[in-house]
């Protein structure tokens, strides 16, 4: 894990992920509740972080994934920098993975403070989208 910043599809990101857990160092996860499960296949429960909307949804999701309720940060953005460099700091956080949403999705309010601080980040990139036509957009 050389790179400090890593963009990827899921599996890489999961690779990645598991490459974080197997050297024993934190993990948070970022992507919300839906690719969850994926992550929490490979990763020890004692290492891994979600950081997912407060809904009950969200909080079943990271139950049924086997997540302690300890490691699950239930919150609704937008974060600042400040919030997540000091949930990095507190969670002793190692790699960070993300999607990478943009402006809109905070991705350098979440960023910029982890590269700071010497943590990996995955950045999870959006599927290419299909035009009428079959063309990548």
């Amino acid at each position: 894990m050389g790179k400090r910043i890593i963009f990827g599809g899921t599996t890489e990101g999961r690779l990645l992920a598991q490459s974080a857990h197997d050297a024993g160092r934190n993990v948070l996860l970022t992507t919300g509740s839906h690719t969850l499960g994926v992550y929490a296949e490979r990763i020890a429960p004692e290492r891994l972080y979600a950081r997912v909307l407060p809904t009950a949804a969200s909080l079943a999701a990271c139950e049924s994934a086997g997540i302690p309720r300890s490691h699950i940060i239930a919150m609704q953005g937008p974060f600042s920098a400040q919030l997540n460099d000091a949930l990095y700091a507190q969670l002793q956080i190692a790699v960070m993975v993300t999607k990478d949403s943009g402006e809109a999705g905070g991705v350098s309010e979440k960023v910029l403070p982890a590269l700071s601080r010497g943590i990996h980040v995955i950045a999870i990139r959006r599927p290419q989208e299909e035009s009428i036509c079959g063309e990548n957009r």
